[in-house]
């Protein structure tokens, strides 16, 4: 079942063990997913497990979506599919910290929660 107001497209990256090389490396994984983004609540905190509690975005995705924990969400946009998503940006990674499905009626969807990690530079 599609998102309720969806506001974003998500790219989203696996790591996946090379054996050749015996690295792991993120491959791209999901392309397109979309779904509505915004700042986690209060409320959510509140039920999350601790692993889960540094998130800072929570996106609510098609119900049976494969988001895993440690998912890494490689590119975001608007509906149009060029345009960046403002708070997206290159000095930060989007870690997946703890996915959710809710109730399965009429709105059924998966909640992923997502952490913010600064990795360079000035973050914003």
């Amino acid at each position: 079942m599609p998102v309720l107001l969806p506001n974003i497209l998500i790219t989203t990256a696996r790591s996946q063990y090379n054996s050749a090389t015996g690295t792991t490396q993120p491959q791209i994984y999901l392309v397109g997913v979309a779904g509505h983004i915004g700042p986690v609540r209060a409320s959510q905190l509140a039920v999350l497990p601790p692993d889960a509690v540094t998130s800072q975005l929570s996106l609510l995705v098609p119900s049976g979506t494969d988001i895993i924990v440690g998912d890494t969400i490689m590119a975001m946009t608007l509906n149009d599919g060029v345009t960046v998503w403002p708070a997206f940006n290159d000095t930060a990674s989007y870690i997946v910290r703890f996915t959710q499905e809710t109730a399965p009626m009429i709105l059924a969807a998966r909640m992923v929660y997502i952490e913010i990690v600064i990795t360079s530079g000035p973050a914003f």
